[in-house]
């Protein structure tokens, strides 16, 4: 599994990063429900879930939970409740969150995601490789179509002003 990550740095000089999963996306433990997750987002349960995708628990080394949000315009809307989500996360298998939704802001991206970590420091990150890694993975598992090549773009760091693309590619 590969990824090609593509992101801009201050005064707009493209960055090209090619990685390689350490291993193939692993499921974990079932994720709290969806209105325990709306809540630490600061959304509504109904916001949660797309194209036959509900949240779940995967990782090619780091952990990640992936929030699936029924549009783009769900991803605007996050506010991050502190106490929700340390009352959600604190004890599961990942206190990182990586939402996406189908389409984007670009005609080419296939997802839009946020990825959100406040309990290991990070409040959001602009970037993150290895939960674009993990989430390539598991829509490719979860294609029917075994010698296909297959590629996906997800876009992020928009609602940060830092955009960045990320192109998964089997």
């Amino acid at each position: 599994i590969e990824i090609v990550e593509r992101a801009l740095k201050q005064y707009g000089a493209p960055v090209f990063v090619r990685l390689t999963a350490a291993q193939e996306p692993e499921t974990g433990s079932p994720p709290p429900p969806d209105g325990i997750i709306a809540a630490a987002l600061g959304l509504e349960p109904g916001d949660i879930g797309a194209g036959g995708l509900s949240p779940i628990l995967l990782s090619c080394g780091t952990p990640f939970l992936f929030v699936p949000v029924r549009e783009p315009s769900v991803l605007e809307c996050i506010s991050v409740d502190l106490d929700r989500w340390r009352a959600a996360f604190e004890n599961y298998d990942s206190s990182a969150l990586f939402v996406f939704a189908p389409g984007g802001e670009l005609q080419y991206s296939d997802y839009s995601a946020r990825m959100f970590a406040p309990l290991w420091g990070v409040p959001e990150d602009p970037a993150t490789g290895s939960a674009a890694t993990a989430l390539g993975g598991h829509l490719a598992m979860r294609d029917q179509r075994v010698e296909a090549s297959l590629s996906w773009t997800v876009e992020q760091g928009y609602a940060m002003g830092r955009p960045a693309s990320c192109i998964w590619k089997r």
